[in-house]
């Protein structure tokens, strides 16, 4: 049978030829990608930065011979203020077994993160306390820090829409523009000091040694127009964010399940800064309260809002800023919580 060469079949027989060069390099990103995005080679190693403090966390925290008995999840607040040696030895438990994972701009979907990774372990502990302030249920800005694009997973990505979906999609699939800063980071310590980078470790308070140990004051808690400066800055425009409640439901759900007791609560503030802020008419303390408060209803042991210094026996002279507390206020006020904790367990 004769078939006319317009309806050949031999002339769909197109042959793409790609460059070598080009596959070469495809496969060396593949590879960089692998070996340097997707493992901690590079994260883990750059002094105080965000990912290497959230590992830290893992690899000094966690205990290794025995049960932990009282987790801690919050911001650089919390960190500062629970002193874990303190607290063991006022509750009558022993080295490694309360343990501080609270971080510096750290907010709930860090402490999510550690539980689920670390679940296995922090899973057996009795207490979990949860710290939490108006600022890290703030969706104004989005997710987009560099811990954020190393911990997000697939389904963490789904939970945002536009512009905020998009600024992650690449870090979904993609990780090494991230990690770039890392390996040059890291490649001018070594250069600089002519050596790797020295572990963090932890303090003589149990914490990472990251926290300054002193009894230093900032009088700028006294002055009203500072106070009102820095909540503009820090707070306004707020936006109260049913996806970072949603990372505090899950965590709590998480510590339900394997029947870890919770508390929540808010740690107090200088006196007229709690006044200036509620007072701001861009305030929306009362409905952050009011939506965590309804959030884990019948999930908690206890939500507590402790608001001014005064109300825990504190007084301005114990914050080193309008948030931190100095070290003997953190002693005055790790000694309270326990207090606290004890008499409201055996009500």
């Amino acid at each position: 049978m004769f078939f006319s060469s317009i309806f050949s079949f031999n002339t769909l027989n197109i042959k793409w030829k790609i460059p070598r060069c080009l596959i070469f390099a495809a496969c060396v990103i593949c590879l960089t990608e692998v070996l340097f995005a997707r493992t901690d080679i590079f994260w883990s190693r750059v002094p105080r930065s965000d990912v290497t403090t959230f590992l830290d966390l893992e690899e000094y925290i966690i205990p290794k011979n025995v049960k932990p008995a009282v987790l801690i999840f919050g911001s650089s607040r919390a960190r500062g203020a629970f002193l874990p040696t303190v607290m063991e030895q006022q509750m009558g438990l022993s080295r490694g077994q309360v343990l501080n994972f609270a971080m510096g701009g750290g907010g709930l979907f860090e402490a999510l993160k550690i539980y689920q990774r670390n679940r296995d372990i922090l899973g057996k502990a009795d207490i979990m306390i949860i710290e939490i302030c108006p600022g890290i249920f703030n969706s104004i800005l989005p997710p987009t820090s560099e811990l954020f694009r190393y911990l997000m997973s697939f389904s963490d990505w789904l939970e945002y829409k536009g512009e905020a979906r998009l600024s992650l999609l690449r870090s979904c699939v993609f990780k090494l523009p991230d990690v770039f800063p890392y390996i040059r980071e890291y490649i001018k310590y070594w250069l600089l000091n002519k050596h790797a980078p020295r572990p963090i470790g932890i303090d003589k308070y149990g914490r990472l040694a990251l926290v300054r140990i002193a009894n230093d004051y900032d009088e700028s808690v006294e002055r009203e127009e500072a106070l009102r400066d820095i909540i503009y800055r820090w707070e306004f425009p707020y936006k109260y964010s049913e996806i970072y409640e949603g990372y505090l439901k899950k965590l709590v759900s998480l510590a339900n399940e394997d029947g870890v007791r919770v508390y929540i609560l808010q740690m107090p503030y200088p006196e007229k800064f709690i006044q200036i802020y509620k007072g701001h008419p861009e305030s929306q303390y009362r409905l952050y309260t009011k939506n965590v408060s309804n959030a884990v209803k019948d999930m908690v042991e206890s939500v507590q809002f402790w608001e001014a210094a005064s109300e825990v026996g504190l007084s301005n002279k114990d914050f080193r800023d309008v948030e931190h507390l100095n070290t003997e206020a953190s002693i005055k006020w790790t000694n309270f919580f326990v207090r606290w904790l004890n008499e409201y367990r055996s009500k």
